[in-house]
């Protein structure tokens, strides 16, 4: 994803810049060490407050957004308990299982003969 895109008002003289340094990505900055970096740059163009600034204003444009564990944890659990169960009429298999709502794909595999199917009473 190019600068521009990330943080329209970077001038387009620090995205040459930038560009000249071998900085071509986002990753590319975030992971250049600040000094490193100013150093390559064209001497007052930016201080290194500033390349500090730019360099978090695009990280946090392309980092995950955080989720503590405990909330993740009571989200799922409540959208587990939301979930309709639906049984596959195998007792066994529905004791097992507590059904089938609660999980996102099951697949029941084996060869013939394996009893993969059951033919009601």
């Amino acid at each position: 994803m190019n600068f521009n895109t990330l943080l329209p008002s970077l001038s387009p003289e620090i995205q040459e810049a930038l560009a000249s340094a071998g900085i071509t990505t986002a990753q590319d900055l975030v992971l250049t060490q600040t000094q490193q970096l100013h150093s390559r740059l064209p001497s007052g163009l930016v201080s290194i407050r500033e390349l500090a600034d730019l360099k978090a204003q695009i990280a946090e444009r392309v980092a995950a957004p955080a989720v503590r564990g405990d909330e993740l944890f009571e989200h799922e659990t409540e959208a587990e308990q939301a979930r309709e169960p639906c049984y596959s009429g195998v007792k066994e298999l529905d004791d097992l299982l507590g059904g089938f709502g609660k999980y996102g794909t099951i697949e029941i595999a084996g060869g013939n003969k394996s009893s993969k199917t059951v033919r009601p009473n």
